[in-house]
């Protein structure tokens, strides 16, 4: 028996099941940003691109909608 700080998604098939259960359920952890940086391109390798689509699976049901942004969509959104 133990408490435990994680994301809800980790334990859904305990928390379906009853294995694991929630508890203090009107406190959340603050949410934090999460970027996965690859070449883009033919330059990106199929397996950086599998994982990036497993992340974002993964995430799908999290309240923030995943955003894809390309090292030149920063390059010209830097000022002049």
């Amino acid at each position: 028996m133990g408490v435990a700080v994680a994301s809800e998604w980790a334990f859904t098939p305990e928390l379906k099941s009853g294995t694991v259960v929630s508890v203090m359920d009107d406190w959340l952890l603050p949410t934090i940003s999460l970027a996965a940086v690859y070449p883009t391109g033919r330059l990106a390798s199929t397996k950086a691109r599998q994982f990036t689509a497993f992340v974002e699976n993964c995430l799908a049901d999290e309240a923030a909608p995943a955003s894809r942004t390309t090292a030149s969509t920063l390059e010209s959104a830097k000022p002049a």
